[in-house]
């Protein structure tokens, strides 16, 4: 047996005993652990050998299941889930740039491509759900959202801020040496 397959195997043995820990002492935490445990297995699988690099797309999907398990299991927030869905594009974009580290500088590209706009996303939405919809600042964060409604309603009725209105602009063309006019619709701020 080759030192590889001993490591495998008492990773599977050590993976095995805590499941089984899991199962007879359920905390908080163990909710995240099997996809940490198996996502652990792949990205292992796809640190090793040169072909099986792919095998960091499933790692990463359950190695980052886990961490957001584990995460919004300690808090006692699962609701986060609502949100916390737009973290799986960044997953994949790092395992594809993990991937594509030896082989393909494109998929390398992509990968930092899919993990700045998850991380845009989720930052988007967890502002969204957090303030709006589960409201966990309190009675300060519904204050300064309601405060900032009427603020924002005061200065659209005196005037000081306007909505995009649609109009018709008159441009000046040149054609031929002669200048026509012609009206343009848009919206103009």
């Amino acid at each position: 047996m080759t030192q590889e397959s001993k490591t495998l195997a008492y990773g599977l043995m050590v993976i095995g005993g805590l499941f089984l820990l899991g199962t007879l002492f359920p905390l908080v935490l163990w909710t995240g652990f099997p996809f940490l445990a198996l996502g652990g297995v792949f990205l292992y699988l796809a640190h090793n050998e040169s072909p099986m690099r792919m095998m960091a797309v499933p790692g990463m999907i359950l190695f980052g299941t886990g961490l957001i398990n584990s995460f919004f299991g300690l808090l006692n927030h699962m609701e986060g889930w609502a949100y916390a869905w737009t973290l799986y594009p960044v997953f994949l974009g790092i395992a594809f740039m993990y991937a594509g580290e030896t082989e393909n500088g494109d998929m390398s590209r992509l990968g930092r491509m899919f993990v700045n706009l998850g991380l845009l996303a989720f930052a988007c939405f967890a502002i969204f759900f957090e303030l709006f919809i589960f409201t966990s600042f309190g009675i300060v964060g519904n204050v300064l959202i309601a405060l900032a409604l009427i603020f924002i309603g005061y200065r659209l009725l005196n005037g000081d801020a306007q909505l995009p209105r649609k109009s018709k602009r008159k441009h000046h063309v040149n054609v031929n040496g002669q200048e026509k006019e012609q009206e343009k619709a848009g919206i103009y701020f």
